[in-house]
């Protein structure tokens, strides 16, 4: 399967998509005893528990569901409308990579490079955030197309990028 990184091409070829939707759909039919539920929530390393968590009740409206330690770590899970996020301040654990703080570099890099969060209203949301002070990385863009849905970025309060995401409709 031939990928390109120019912003000209598509990532996949139209005859490549529909081979890799029959194989995925196959294996969907060989796993129908099996039920995902869901993402169940995301792990994020903080360098500071306590300023993270402050920082997404005040900036996003979470809660704290509950915090609990195991050697080596405090942690607590933060949430808010069926989202939840696993805070963690590990001993000794490195800061995010530079060029995890950067959109463009960021994508290079390998595994997860992003939290997407779902939003109602885009234009309301970017509104209150940055009347909170929080950092927009790219203003809201019409993902191409989507048919009018929209992303955005910002930083959450130790610099990682959390994507805003409204469907269409």
């Amino acid at each position: 399967m031939a990928i390109s990184l120019c912003a000209s091409e598509p990532i996949i070829k139209v005859q490549q998509t529909a081979q890799i939707r029959s194989n995925s759909n196959r294996r969907l039919d060989a796993m129908t005893t099996q039920r995902i539920q869901g993402i169940d929530h995301v792990g994020v390393v903080v360098q500071d528990l306590a300023a993270s968590v402050d920082w997404y009740a005040e900036k996003l409206g979470f809660r704290v569901l509950h915090p609990f330690a195991f050697p080596g770590a405090v942690a607590a899970f933060v949430g808010r409308e069926g989202l939840r996020l696993e805070l963690l301040q590990v001993e000794g654990a490195a800061p995010p990579a530079p060029e995890r703080f950067d959109r463009r570099t960021n994508l290079r890099l390998g595994g997860i490079n992003h939290l997407a969060i779902g939003v109602a209203n885009m234009a309301a949301m970017i509104a209150d955030l940055e009347a909170k002070g929080v950092e927009i990385v790219s203003p809201p863009v019409e993902v191409p197309g989507s048919g009018g849905e929209l992303y955005a970025f910002i930083r959450d309060g130790e610099g990682m990028l959390i994507e805003l995401y409204q469907r269409a409709g």
